[in-house]
């Protein structure tokens, strides 16, 4: 069947333009995406890939669910603890997280809300030509949401060691190397979620696979920092204990 864009096709079809494993142009084929199959009814039948989404987007929601009841419980040290209440780099990372976490779990609930509903089908607006399923809007949202979290918190991760190796050399975290860090930090945290959320409202989501790249340089040089960081606290305080001893 050929076709113009998605809506062209019945059902859960889409259209397919210039693929290099099929020699016509445009034609209607069951999507790929949540695994629905069976030409003959529309692609409604769930296949093994339909199952196996369903399987690892539940697994994935009761597991991110269990670290939530996890974290709710370490949030009463914010109520027995008055320093724990403070906006330390500790405390904002365990924010992020939760948030990463809490954004994983809506986002499995919708998937899975997805998947189960092939017969209805979502135009995102009257310019747009691409079909998504019932949630596909925000099984988008919550996808961005929690790879924006996960972003932060593993970025953050690198201040805390910083926060706390500074700590233990009792020195200010507020010297010029550690404030021009952080600077760094915060500007490709903030730079990071910027290019993401106008990625996603213009619809360009290949400029996450894009930014991803520059983020994992930046990721491992900061978790090599860390470790430097660290390895210089730990041998500083074994040498000193071994100067106690004598």
């Amino acid at each position: 069947m050929a076709c113009e864009n998605d809506f062209s096709c019945p059902g859960t079809l889409v259209c397919y333009t210039d693929v290099s494993w099929d020699e016509r142009d445009a034609f209607c084929d069951c999507s790929t995406y949540y695994g629905w199959e069976n030409l003959a009814s529309n692609c409604t039948d769930y296949g093994p890939g339909t199952k196996f989404y369903i399987s690892t987007a539940s697994i994935v929601m009761i597991v991110s669910g269990f670290f939530i009841c996890i974290a709710l419980s370490d949030m009463s040290l914010f109520y027995h603890f008055p320093e724990a209440r403070k906006l330390s780099k500790g405390v904002v990372t365990f924010i992020y997280c939760f948030l990463g976490l809490l954004s994983q779990v809506f986002l499995g609930a919708v998937q899975l809300g997805s998947a189960t509903s092939p017969l209805e089908s979502l135009k995102v607006d009257e310019f747009s030509e691409e079909k998504l399923a019932k949630y596909g809007i925000a099984e988008r949202f919550f996808g961005m949401a929690e790879l924006c979290f996960v972003f932060l918190a593993s970025l953050n991760i690198s201040l805390v060691w910083l926060e706390l190796s500074n700590k233990i050399n009792r020195m200010s975290t507020n010297t010029a190397s550690s404030k021009k860090y952080q600077r760094i930090v915060y500007a490709f945290q903030f730079g990071f979620v910027a290019i993401a959320l106008v990625g996603v409202t213009l619809g360009f989501f290949y400029i996450s696979a894009i930014i991803g790249l520059p983020y994992i340089i930046f990721l491992l040089y900061i978790y090599k920092r860390g470790h430097d960081e660290f390895s210089s606290v730990l041998k500083n305080a074994l040498a000193a204990s071994d100067n106690n001893q004598y």
